[in-house]
């Protein structure tokens, strides 16, 4: 396994199983050669404007003849494989994950709990006060109409007559207990370096149809209740169906269920698998494999999307010249089936306890696990050799072991203080990386020119600026809620902490936000943007003016929650305006210059290195009461100017707890905030370390 990944990652290098003129030939958009003509005169709504060449039709007199998808399709048509009982790990990957096959196993549901459990009288009593947004339509259009309601209602309504083309619901059990706890994570997936994605229920009285579409994971379709007919087709016929004119992301231009095969006669070509599933029975779609689904009768799914800790071996995720679910299968394109075949032969699986259900594993999002597939391509690439070749070599820190007495008499030295520093300017240094500098420069000279116009009022725009920037901005909102989401609040509180983070100076908050998820994601790593062990002046702000070795920093993946928002969209496209000239133009028409350099200079740098040290003082010096494997440092000074901050130890134990002073006498003003926001309504859903998870993690003189 190691000598497959050595060669396939160093450099994403395709050579040693693509010819590399594959990749010298992908453009950033490829194009088709169908007729135009035609096409234009016939444009399904769901195909760009700008597209000359699409599939598909309305199923109506005036787009299309309107025959099903898989009528129409029926003499290309061939039975999916089958399986009577569940396989091993090792069969199912080597057979079916591997190899792209999907596959049914019947009767795969019947042991689960849920499957017995889950009747339209258990859905009411346990979650009938659920409010979920509910389709309009039973032909799935992403986007399309739909309406708020509660389950029950949905449950009062989808049976009703005049209900019968409408009510489609698909709702979320990701982070419910009760739901998670009705299925055991199912075989042959009960392995820990599983990572289970999202679980959503789909639910409809009546036929329902779906988009053709694809998934960015591997996924288990669980049928509880229904029939459903389900059209698969591989991902190399993407260029035949059309999918890169779509206007929505993952869609098919086809319209629905239908399609038109005499104005667009090459969808006619395309082969596909024809699976029907029916209660119980489990439907393997492997990852980014094209499907479309067709239901019937009262209908109740369950998908379980997820990923194995070895995809990064075969994953170009964001490398869109050799992983593009829209062009598979186009000229001068890698096929898919080489991408799968990249991975190891075979690949691990530690099985979970016996018994043990979908509440006792760890659930990672999209973007999260987007984000880990790619700290694990670059950890591959560089992390073996990228140390050694560093000029500087290992050092020790200045002052390592005297600076720890000052923070600790627990224990006067928890590591060796040897690192690895960056070189910091005999360098490479960039357009955007000498803009940064001379920034910086700019707001440090502002600042030091502060004390020569001191006035009582500008000192008091400096403290106030401080506790709304640095408190309520960002350690209590970019940090705790926006980062870690370690509690709720209303939108309109969420947004204001969050403008309260933009005046801080220190980027917006999908900027922020994404920054220090990658921290999380690797840290002490390569793919850690601020690492302690490249040096102390990298991890305190070093690491902001490099912007070749901080490349993590370009996917922004990880913060998908904040760019759906369009309040942190408007941040990020009017950022300027909010943190540069609107507080100036401001504090001068308050107090003139004197709390222009207090107010905006000297209070954006105090935050500045306030926040700095969290990153580089409490990574060096302090104390650990918790063993996190890292050298993250609970430290009293920089959690007093901090706003409880600097116990980072205790954060990086407990990533998304929203007190970080787990101690009575660990000083954390932005949990009292916080507890107070909650005691008068305003903050809810205060996340806390579990009693099991901080046994595991005591130390044994602790335990």
């Amino acid at each position: 396994m190691a000598t497959a990944e050595g060669r396939f990652w160093r450099g994403f290098d395709y050579r040693s199983r693509l010819p590399w003129s594959i990749l010298a030939a992908q453009g950033a958009a490829l194009c088709l050669s169908h007729s135009a003509a035609a096409a234009a005169s016939q444009r399904p709504p769901l195909v760009s404007d700008e597209a000359s060449d699409f599939g598909g039709g309305r199923p109506d007199v005036e787009r299309g003849h309107g025959k099903s998808m898989q009528e129409a399709l029926a003499g290309r048509a061939s039975p999916v494989a089958e399986l009577s009982e569940s396989p091993s790990w090792e069969v199912f990957y080597e057979q079916y994950m591997r190899k792209n096959i999907p596959v049914v196993i019947r009767k795969h549901m019947v042991d689960q709990p849920g499957y017995k459990l889950w009747t339209d009288d258990y859905l009411r009593s346990n979650w009938g006060s659920r409010e979920i947004s509910v389709e309009m339509k039973k032909i799935e259009e992403r986007g399309g109409p739909s309406r708020e309601m509660s389950l029950a209602k949905l449950l009062d309504e989808m049976y009703k007559p005049d209900r019968s083309d409408q009510l489609y619901a698909v709702i979320d059990f990701d982070t419910d207990a009760k739901a998670l706890r009705d299925f055991k994570m199912p075989a042959p997936l009960n392995c820990k370096e599983i990572a289970p994605q999202s679980l959503t229920l789909w639910m409809s009285s009546g036929g329902t149809s779906s988009v053709l579409h694809q998934d960015d994971a591997d996924n288990f379709l669980m049928l509880l209740a229904g029939k459903k007919r389900v059209m698969l087709v591989h991902q190399d016929q993407a260029h035949n169906i059309y999918a890169h004119t779509a206007k929505s992301g993952g869609t098919s231009s086809v319209h629905q269920g239908s399609v038109d095969l005499e104005a667009f006669p090459r969808f006619a070509d395309v082969p596909w698998l024809s699976a029907e599933l029916g209660p119980g029975d489990t439907l393997f779609i492997p990852h980014s494999y094209w499907h479309q689904v067709e239901s019937e009768g009262r209908n109740l799914a369950v998908n379980l999307w997820y990923g194995h800790r070895g995809d990064w071996a075969w994953w170009p995720v964001g490398n869109q010249k050799i992983y593009s679910p829209m062009h598979f299968g186009s000229d001068g394109f890698p096929k898919f089936d080489d991408l799968r075949n990249m991975s190891a032969a075979t690949l691990p699986c530690k099985p979970l306890a016996p018994g043990a259900d979908l509440s006792q594993v760890k659930f990672v999002d999209e973007g999260g696990w987007k984000d880990y597939i790619t700290k694990k391509q670059r950890k591959s690439q560089a992390d073996a050799e990228y140390r050694s070749e560093r000029e500087k070599g290992p050092i020790e820190i200045p002052a390592g072991k005297v600076g720890q007495r000052l923070f600790s008499v627990r224990n006067l030295q928890r590591w060796n203080y040897i690192v690895y520093p960056r070189t910091y300017f005999m360098r490479e240094w960039k357009g955007k990386d000498i803009g940064y500098a001379f920034f910086f420069a700019i707001i440090h000279a502002g600042a030091a020119a502060a004390p020569f116009y001191f006035t009582w009022q500008a000192f008091y725009c400096f403290l106030v600026g401080y506790l709304i920037t640095g408190m309520f901005g960002i350690t209590l909102s970019y940090h705790r809620q926006l980062a870690h989401r370690s509690f709720t609040t209303p939108k309109w509180l969420e947004y204001t902490f969050a403008y309260c983070g933009a005046l801080a100076l220190q980027s917006h908050p999908i900027n922020w936000v994404s920054s220090h998820r990658h921290h999380h994601g690797g840290t002490e790593t390569e793919s850690d943007v601020h690492s302690p062990l490249d040096g102390f002046w990298w991890s305190h702000c070093g690491w902001l003016m490099d912007a070749k070795n901080t490349w993590m920093r370009q996917n922004k993946g990880n913060a998908s929650d904040l760019q759906s928002q369009w309040f942190y969209r408007f941040l990020q496209t009017t950022y300027p305006l909010h943190a540069i000239v609107l507080p100036i133009v401001g504090l001068y028409a308050f107090g003139g210059l004197p709390c222009v350099l207090w107010g905006f200079f000297a209070r954006v740098v105090w935050v500045w290195h306030m926040t700095w040290m969290v990153n580089s003082v409490s990574h060096v010096w302090g104390f650990q009461d918790w063993n996190t494997g890292d050298k993250s440092m609970n430290n009293w000074l920089v959690g007093i100017m901090a706003f409880g901050e600097g116990w980072h130890n205790n954060h990086h134990a407990f990533e998304n707890s929203c007190r970080h002073g787990l101690k009575w006498w660990m000083v954390d003003p932005t949990w009292y905030t916080i507890k107070l926001l909650s005691f008068v309504g305003l903050a809810n859903n205060l996340k806390y370390p579990s009693e099991g998870k901080m046994r595991k993690l005591a130390f044994p003189s602790a335990a």
